[in-house]
């Protein structure tokens, strides 16, 4: 029986790319009011939309015709990540995190930088419906999923076997084999234009289960 049921964060309870938007806009007002630079939010949403990840932010200052040094990437980098976000969830989402907050016991697993992490889950308004948040940066960058002591250290937060645990999630390359191995049930949630939808990967990283949006869950565990 599913006494608790984990969740991750980017792309399984709100689309991520919100949260780039976002990122590029307060990216886009700064350079503005310290640089007199105009254009990155729609140049570097552009190249995001084209695929481009890792480099955005020099290849937009490329594009501007702005000379760059790579402190200058590290103090833009950390705007992005310390903005107050602009993103929310959707009334699908509420009532799912509503539900399960009732009726179960829940937690949050999700990677990313502790203050980027830290922002979206104020900016969601979220961490009431959680028993436990874990925030892996706050463990050690090298206890990012898909290292086990996340996912350990939940579990035994919650105080419940493994049998009785359930991770959805979104992402096949770090997200599954590990609970997977544990014991725990697991749900990929195919969102809808989300990174990882549709990767492809052995079947030791593929869920137990996919679901085609959150609203599916309460009919599986329940």
């Amino acid at each position: 029986m599913i006494k608790a049921v984990i969740f991750d964060l980017d792309d399984t309870l709100y689309p991520e790319h919100a949260y780039v938007e976002s990122g590029f806009k307060a990216v886009d007002h700064y350079l503005c009011r310290k640089h007199r630079v105009d254009g990155f939010y729609s140049v570097a949403s552009q190249l995001f939309s084209e695929g481009q990840r890792g480099n955005i932010f020099n290849k937009t200052l490329e594009f501007l015709n702005f000379s760059y040094w790579d402190e200058f990437i590290k103090e833009l980098v950390d705007v992005y990540r310390n903005h107050t976000p602009a993103i929310h969830l959707d009334e699908e989402t509420t009532k799912v995190l509503q539900y399960f907050a009732q009726h179960y016991k829940t937690a949050l697993i999700t990677d990313g930088y502790q203050s980027a992490q830290r922002n979206k889950i104020e900016a969601l308004g979220i961490a009431h419906y959680f028993d436990f948040i874990c925030v892996t940066d706050e463990l050690g960058r090298e206890f990012w999923k898909p290292h086990e002591k996340p996912y350990a250290v939940t579990q035994a937060a919650l105080n419940v076997d493994a049998a009785e645990c359930v991770y959805v999630a979104d992402n096949p390359n770090k997200d599954f084999v590990t609970p997977k191995k544990l014991g725990w049930l697991t749900v990929h949630v195919l969102a809808k234009g989300g990174e990882y939808s549709f990767c492809e990967v052995n079947d030791d990283y593929k869920a137990d289960i996919q679901i085609e949006s959150l609203s599916a869950l309460k009919g599986i565990i329940d």
